[in-house]
């Protein structure tokens, strides 16, 4: 009987750390979605702009999954419009397009928040996660991982 409360104390601790852990990463993804909207909106150059709608469609998908993965756990996806952290970097995207900084800007600072986003996850796979979750972020990796070298090729 002992064994068994510990193990499900072990496996309720391991489902609160996942959903903590999938909560932060849904938090910095909506962060991408906002801001790839505002990068496309901030350029003139209409293959950058494509680049950087596909790079927000794709986040967004992301963010579905990372939802599904938390209802799965028992959590309701939280309401999150992003981070302040998030807001910033969108708030200097607007100030860069005032002042009429080139393409090239615009998707040097989306790199900048693509690495940030990255070692998110690599933190997030670095945990004790179940199974099932660690491999549903390893896979959306992937899609960040994609995002990222469509960035690198413009």
């Amino acid at each position: 009987m002992i064994l068994l409360m510990s193990a499900l104390g072990a496996s309720s601790h391991t489902n609160d750390e996942a959903i903590r852990a999938l909560v932060h990463l849904l938090v910095i993804c909506e962060d991408g979605v906002e801001g790839y909207r505002h990068a496309a909106a901030a350029v003139d150059d209409a293959a950058i702009q494509r680049v950087l709608a596909a790079n927000a469609a794709r986040r967004e998908e992301v963010v579905s999954v990372l939802g599904y993965a938390l209802v799965a756990l028992g959590k309701k996806p939280p309401h999150h419009h992003g981070s302040l952290e998030g807001a910033v970097h969108r708030a200097f995207l607007d100030l860069e397009k005032l002042v009429g900084a080139s393409g090239r800007t615009i998707t040097r600072e989306c790199q900048r928040g693509e690495r940030a986003t990255i070692a998110a996850f690599a933190e997030t796979l670095a945990l004790d996660l179940p199974a099932d979750v660690k491999a549903t972020v390893q896979s959306q990796l992937g899609r960040i991982l994609e995002a990222s070298e469509a960035l690198a090729r413009i």
